[in-house]
């Protein structure tokens, strides 16, 4: 597993001290495909704690738009990664923050198709669905998307995530032979399982998939 470590020293000291802090980092997909750009962001809460104790209650704070830390990262390579921890000094005190795994998948090819894989998130089964697409147009035209649906039983519910729900151009948008254009959809989809055991999906499970569809092992944690 590689790992990406970064230090950064807002203020040189000579003396540390070691103080617990929560710093988070999040990753709008933790299962990208290369070549897939991902966003990545650390969210912390010493420079407010930092600010309130010099200014008190002089000044409301916000979050601003422009957040210096956010990243976008193009993986190259396929395999898993971690991002962090990254380690922050400031007023002579070090802060540490978590760390994320994140995998990455081989391209998709170019060519049409259906693409379903999961991952696990704070215990919870993530459901993605990819499609490659033609169109005639080289926007994000949706006209020959097939709208693939989960079926939701008393078994499970499904909860969109994030803000790949919407259809994206696909990375290398290309003109096949027939003069269409190859475009990509994501959507990822938080899955609660109210059986009480795990329980493994199958294609019945889903509407309008391709037919003689092969449906790889996802399992729906308890």
């Amino acid at each position: 597993m590689k790992k990406i470590i970064c230090c950064l020293l807002i203020q040189s000291s000579i003396f540390l001290i070691i103080k617990s802090q929560d710093i988070s980092i999040n990753v709008d997909n933790k299962m990208p495909r290369q070549l897939q750009s991902i966003q990545v962001s650390i969210e912390f809460s010493f420079f407010d704690n930092c600010l309130r104790k010099q200014l008190g209650k002089s000044f409301d704070l916000s979050q601003g738009f422009a957040f210096p830390f956010t990243r976008i990262m193009t993986p190259h390579d396929t395999g898993i990664f971690q991002i962090g921890p990254f380690n922050f000094e400031i007023n002579h005190i070090r802060y540490t923050s978590d760390s994320v795994k994140i995998k990455v998948l081989p391209a998709l090819p170019n060519k049409e198709g259906v693409y379903i894989s999961s991952y696990i998130e704070n215990d919870k089964t993530i459901l993605v669905i990819e499609q490659v697409y033609n169109s005639k147009s080289n926007n994000s035209d949706t006209e020959n998307l097939v709208d693939i649906v989960i079926r939701d039983y008393n078994k499970f519910l499904t909860h969109k995530l994030g803000k790949n729900d919407n259809p994206l151009n696909f990375n290398k948008i290309v003109v096949n032979n027939n003069g269409y254009y190859l475009h990509y959809s994501i959507k990822r989809y938080e899955m609660t399982n109210y059986t009480g055991k795990d329980f493994q999906l199958t294609n019945e499970d889903f509407k309008n998939l391709p037919k003689d569809f092969v449906l790889p092992k996802i399992v729906v944690l308890k």
